[in-house]
């Protein structure tokens, strides 16, 4: 998906007792603890270590923590961690959107994404890019939509079992 990033700030307030900022300071451990509860039961996930996860994400070259966004209350509630995108200098990647369970339903991550496209525009960047399975059942394709982001191109993925199968006896 594609959203064109605006000049504007985001509109909107948090709930009461939660605080947005940048990722530039946020304890890896605390967003990987976050991270693991937003993404529990999703279809595919596959959990790693914590230091691979960390490599991947907020210690890779690519990771930007001005352009990316962290709600905290007593714990880290939600986030969005962006990337500068590779194949298209003008526009970042938005690598991981993740809302713990319990915050769901809020307006958070519409919130912070919309946080995250005017920091970008802020930045130079005229669009931001993301990967979304279609099947989510969060609806966070609809959040998406509404934050301005259309579909550029779709795939489908198919798996099959495979199962081993016994040879002739002493083979």
């Amino acid at each position: 998906m594609e959203a064109q990033t605006p000049a504007a700030a985001a509109d909107g307030a948090l709930p009461d007792g939660l605080r947005v900022q940048s990722a530039a300071d946020v304890d890896p451990a605390a967003l990987y603890a976050a991270h693991l509860e937003a993404f529990a039961g999703h279809f595919g996930f596959e959990p790693h270590g914590m230091q691979e996860w960390t490599a991947q994400t907020i210690s890779s070259i690519g990771f930007r923590p001005d352009l990316s966004r962290i709600v905290y209350g007593d714990e880290i509630v939600a986030y969005v961690l962006s990337f500068d995108d590779e194949t298209l200098p003008e526009s970042v990647y938005v690598g991981v959107v993740g809302t713990r369970p319990a915050w769901r339903g809020r307006g958070i991550a519409s919130l912070l994404l919309a946080e995250v496209l005017a920091a970008a525009a802020t930045a130079g960047k005229t669009t931001a890019r993301l990967n979304v399975d279609a099947t989510n059942p969060t609806g966070v394709i609809r959040i998406y939509e509404r934050a301005g982001f259309v579909a550029v191109s779709q795939f489908v993925s198919y798996s099959r079992s495979l199962v081993m199968v016994a040879g002739p006896a002493g083979s």
